[in-house]
């Protein structure tokens, strides 16, 4: 039996399968774009990576210089009085 359309919450898409075969080409049509979506993913994670190993050598950070500098900055913008 088939559910009747006008079953479905409003606002809401219906959709009627008819067949175990339509179940089963659905679900392999999502995994197919869910596996090119996350290759695509990657692709541009890899080239991130690849930008950043491209780039200049990064410089030493300290936590404590730069809370200094950040300190400084806002003493320096602070009204007076």
């Amino acid at each position: 039996m088939r559910p009747n359309p006008a079953d479905c919450s409003a606002g809401a898409w219906c959709t009627v399968i008819s067949s175990a075969s339509e179940v089963v080409r659905e679900a392999l049509r999502l995994m197919d774009e869910q596996d090119r979506l996350r290759q695509v993913k990657l692709e541009e994670l890899r080239r991130q990576v690849r930008r950043g190993l491209d780039s200049e050598p990064s410089e030493p950070w300290d936590a404590e210089i730069t809370k200094q500098q950040a300190r400084a900055r806002r003493t320096a913008k602070a009204p007076a009085g």
